[in-house]
């Protein structure tokens, strides 16, 4: 589900002894470096300790001053916000939201090109996750893309944990601020992505694993209602610890005219599971002309393990999931369904709660119902 590694190495005194430290903490998860991070504090490491970390995991180190960072605005989720506003101001103009936030985190939001203004606490939240969420995207597409055959890792500023508005995407426990806990398919350690110029989509595949990975790369061109317009296959092969372009196709004869009526849907399979996957507009996400996708929900379980089917009749992009009363954590909380797919989601509550009270309780977003009056 994408695994966050952060050390911290003081080069300072025993090296053998900060290598042991290091190695026991990294090796565990050499195998899944999809998210990780070392910083070197107290001057350099030892050519030693590189050798033998290098060896060990399949990570590659990198100094404070080389980290990537993309500030985007983002918001606490309801529950926090539950926790430290006031009874009574629960809304986006009370003394205690004007305090932690600023003109210009809203103004990101409000004047972004992708999303349209949020009317209410609920959906700052869901918009500042997008915006977050956007900005993660593009850095890892354009950091895996870059490795080709190197190691790499895809950074992010850590923050503090305090509820409040942060300009990093990542918060003090390596979870995607607001975006719902959980995010598997971005830090699949075989991840396929896809980048465009106008109607010309190029598809990349990265593979985090020592061996080399076979699967299937499948793309659609589909319509707002789910209909499929166009489909293509075809076996990869990707290459142990490499990045690779793997094929880039001109969609304009199949798209012609209709930019914001139609999106690419791509997926990474093997067998029958989607290792990866992903979506891609030719035109900003509010100018895509959408579908009505009547999303359902069916929810089973009992105490404090829940499975949330979702499923929908049209295309239904970035689905997030919010549990304003409830504090849990979810599987995954933001995914698109296309292609007359369902997802399925674990919920894990900090306490037991009803199941009645929980189905009565669940509100699902997508970018259909963002900022509709």
């Amino acid at each position: 589900a994408g695994i966050t590694v952060y050390q911290e190495i003081n080069c300072g005194g025993d090296n053998e002894e900060k290598a042991r430290e290091v190695i026991d903490n990294l090796l565990p998860v050499a195998y899944h470096p999809s998210f990780a991070l070392v910083i070197y504090t107290g001057g350099e490491p030892s050519s030693e300790l590189s050798k033998l970390l290098l060896s060990k995991c399949s990570v590659r180190l990198n100094s404070l001053s080389e980290i990537i960072t993309v500030p985007k605005a983002t918001l606490p989720t309801a529950t926090s916000l539950g926790k430290f506003v006031p009874d009574g101001q629960m809304n986006i103009f009370s003394k205690t939201l004007e305090e932690r936030t600023t003109l210009d985190d809203n103004a990101r939001l409000i004047s972004s090109v992708s999303y349209n203004c949020p009317h209410g606490i609920s959906e700052i939240e869901y918009s500042g996750a997008l915006y977050a969420l956007d900005g993660l995207l593009e850095e890892i597409n354009a950091t895996r893309r870059s490795t080709r055959d190197k190691r790499h890792c895809i950074l992010s500023t850590l923050t503090d944990p305090e509820p409040k508005i942060s300009e990093s995407l990542i918060d003090y426990y390596g979870r995607v601020k607001c975006a719902g806990f959980g995010i598997p398919e971005l830090f699949a350690d075989t991840y396929i992505g896809a980048v465009n110029n106008g109607t010309r989509v190029t598809f990349f595949i990265s593979n985090e694993k020592r061996k080399e990975h076979t699967g299937r790369l499948e793309y659609s061109v589909m319509d707002a209602s789910g209909r499929c317009i166009f489909r293509d296959g075809f076996e990869v092969l990707a290459p142990a610890l490499s990045s690779v372009d793997i094929l880039t196709v001109d969609l304009g004869e199949i798209v012609n005219d209709r930019l914001d009526e139609c999106f690419v849907y791509y997926r990474l399979t093997d067998g029958f599971l989607t290792a990866s996957s992903g979506t891609l507009f030719f035109v900003p996400s509010k100018r895509f002309k959408y579908a009505e996708p009547n999303v359902r929900t069916e929810l089973c379980g009992n105490l404090n393990d829940f499975v949330l089917t979702v499923s929908s009749d049209a295309y239904a992009g970035r689905v997030y999931i919010e549990l304003p009363l409830t504090d849990a954590r979810l599987s995954n909380n933001m995914f698109d369904l296309a292609d007359s797919q369902s997802a399925r989601v674990e919920i894990k509550t900090a306490h037991a709660v009803a199941i009645e009270v929980l189905r009565r309780e669940i509100k699902v977003y997508t970018l259909n119902t963002l900022g509709k009056d």
